[in-house]
């Protein structure tokens, strides 16, 4: 398979006290500077796809008028209930739900959202559809993901940190 290039949104609009998630926000002014710092890596690439939230939408724009392919498959992990809360609202309103998901995020979602296996599948949808060289514009949980399908355990997987507008390489063998 060929490299896959995923990028984190640039920063958006959105306090980082709150459980983001597939809420929509723009990007801030920090995060619309950003790209034109990203325009060059980019380069070299036959294929552009980005999730369908806002943020994404935004991002992919700044790096360029590349032909960007929607796939909501790249979302982000769907957080339901705790989406676009604060933590401690989350943490006051339903600390045995928040206790029973991060104990069982594998298998379990947040209330009325999806497990970590159910974002692992639908990225792993959108993978099959790689054949050249392609930039994804997604989130970190859809690059979490990937780790996981490149053979890092779930748990190491959600360890990893990649900040706004960075992005990783991915090379998958064919199988």
């Amino acid at each position: 398979m060929p490299i896959l290039r995923a990028f984190r949104h640039f920063e958006p609009d959105f306090p980082s006290s709150h459980c983001l998630g597939q809420s929509d926000p723009p990007l801030s002014r920090s995060g619309r500077a950003q790209s034109l710092q990203r325009r060059l890596e980019i380069t070299g690439f036959e294929h552009f796809c980005r999730s369908d939230l806002l943020r994404a939408e935004q991002s992919a724009e700044a790096l360029g008028t590349y032909r960007w392919r929607v796939d909501p498959r790249l979302r982000e992990l769907h957080m339901g209930r705790f989406t676009a809360l604060a933590w401690d609202d989350i943490h006051a309103r339903w600390p045995e739900e928040l206790a029973r998901w991060g104990d069982n995020y594998i298998h379990e979602g947040a209330p009325e959202g999806e497990s970590f296996t159910q974002l692992r599948q639908r990225v792993k949808a959108a993978l099959d559809d790689v054949h050249a060289p392609t930039v994804w514009m997604c989130h970190l949980g859809v690059i979490r993901a990937l780790h996981w399908l490149q053979g890092a355990s779930a748990d190491e997987a959600m360890q990893i940190r990649v900040g706004y507008g960075e992005y990783v390489d991915f090379h998958f063998q064919d199988e």
